[in-house]
């Protein structure tokens, strides 16, 4: 009977659920003004963070570009995932994500970075302007000026279940000076930007806490009968 109550509690633990985002789809997107870039997202999962299993975006070799000179925004990279939604669960609106980066730009003498900004947005496809799930923006800070490394954290605005089709893009865009043909390099292999990335004080929920609180009781339980 003991057996069946710590079997059954456990399957409960089991049964809790998370919500898988796809990283199904990998895509690459690249346009300096003056050339286009060319490059190969590879989409990973990240482990379990509060209930949501993230995504791990990066590429497969560094791609480069030549701007054209003078005064200019341009749009670096957009990497992509794309599919359904897996998993047990269902995010609620306002649950926690933290959006974490880590990539480099390395850009030949002549070219000046007066800004680099990054955003993030998941929808369902079609329905950007309705059915959005996160959007975040944050200009990017570097202390050489070439590796650029940080996190944001923000909220889901709508629901998310399990089966729902969603895309996913990560945009690096840079406003620069340039002089002619110097050129600009994107090195996401060996870091990566992430979705839903790992916080070192995460905090268990209050409802898989209380869990967790109910299985070591369950087990203290069981020893002290044994005796």
């Amino acid at each position: 009977m003991r057996f069946l109550f710590l079997t059954g509690l456990f399957a409960s633990l089991a049964a809790f659920g998370v919500t898988i985002l796809p990283v199904t789809n990998p895509g690459f997107n690249g346009a300096i003004t003056g050339s286009a870039l060319t490059a190969t997202t590879v989409a990973s999962q990240l482990a379990e963070v509060n209930g949501i299993q993230g995504v791990k975006l990066y590429l497969q070799s560094p791609t480069g570009g030549v701007p054209f000179a003078g005064n200019s925004s341009a749009l670096i990279a957009i990497l992509t995932t794309s599919g359904l939604v897996g998993g047990t669960s269902t995010v609620a609106a306002g649950t926690t994500t933290t959006i974490a980066w880590d990539f480099q730009l390395a850009y030949d003498p002549g070219i000046t970075l007066n800004s680099v900004s990054f955003s993030l947005n998941m929808y369902t496809p079609g329905e950007e302007t309705s059915t959005t799930y996160l959007s975040q923006g944050a200009p990017l800070t570097s202390l050489d000026g070439h590796q650029f490394t940080g996190s944001v954290t923000t909220d889901f605005f709508n629901e998310l279940a399990p089966g729902t089709q969603v895309d996913i893009q990560a945009v690096v865009t840079a406003n620069y000076k340039a002089t002619s043909g110097q050129n600009i390099t994107l090195t996401i292999p060996n870091s990566s930007i992430d979705i839903n990335a790992a916080v070192p004080t995460s905090v268990p929920e209050p409802s898989s806490a209380a869990l967790v609180a109910m299985a070591g009781g369950a087990l203290w339980l069981a020893g002290r009968r044994r005796k």
